[in-house]
Parts: structure tokens; sequence; C-alpha cells
């Protein structure tokens, strides 16, 4: 595993916490009369935007991972491939 997906994993596993904290916190908001508190749908759009993120950066890190070409590249960078 390189520094790359390490640290794309770090983050995702943080968006991740900070989406769920997020979300809590809009569930403890207060409910309006009318429908739905400003306040809530913002925290809860913004946790969806950081689960979102948080989705893409294991989507990354999976395929900095496993790809092929990821490999291949690590291989030419290790200096017990030219010995």
């Amino acid at each position: 595993m390189n520094v790359r997906t390490a640290i794309f994993l770090a983050l995702a596993i943080a968006c991740y916490f900070t989406s769920q904290s997020l979300e809590l916190r809009g569930d403890i908001a207060p409910v309006a009369e009318h429908g739905v508190s400003t306040e809530r749908a913002t925290y809860h759009i913004a946790a969806l935007v950081l689960l979102v993120g948080a989705l893409a950066l294991f989507v990354a890190a999976g395929v900095s991972l496993f790809s092929k070409k990821a490999r291949l590249r690590a291989d030419k960078k290790s200096p017990s491939a030219t010995a």
C-alpha cells in the first residue's frame, strides 16, 4: 500500500465519522411547526455531501490499491526490480 492510498483511506474515514456526527446534530435540531427547519436540513445536507465524499475516497483508494497500473508503477520504482 502506498502513501496515497493510506491518505485516501484516512480522509475517507474522517469524512465518514464527521458525516455521522453532523447527521446526529441534525437529528437533535428543533423541528419546525410548518415542515422541515432550515437548521435540520443544513446539517443533513452537509452530512450527505460528506458521506458522498467519503464514498468517493474509498473508491479511489480501492482503485489505487488494486489497479494493475498502480502495481506496475510501484514495481518500476522499487530498487529490487532492477537487480
